[in-house]
């Protein structure tokens, strides 16, 4: 995973930074989601912790999704113990 911007976080679950709901890309295509810093190697490198929309061709797509917070939120483990421990609010 590349990050190419400043990223801001907030605690997760387990005492990583987890950022913010942004524009990802894996082999599948692009979507929504998290990562999260992993504090336990040297080099502190951000690693994807969770998707939580479906997959867009292209990351004009997945970007226009999130400015609208149109997309449908996966029901996945990380995403709901964020939302249930109050760090982070539930996307309308």
């Amino acid at each position: 995973m590349c990050i190419t911007q400043e990223l801001t976080a907030v605690e997760g679950i387990n005492g990583d930074p987890v950022t913010a709901l942004m524009v990802m890309k894996s082999a599948a295509g692009y979507y929504i989601g998290r990562a999260y810093q992993d504090l336990e190697f040297d080099d502190k490198p951000w690693l994807p912790y969770s998707r939580e929309s479906g997959y867009y061709r292209t990351p004009q797509e997945a970007q226009a999704e999130l400015d609208a917070m149109s997309f449908e939120v996966r029901d996945c483990i990380e995403n709901n113990a964020l939302y249930a421990s109050g760090a982070l609010p539930y996307p309308e």
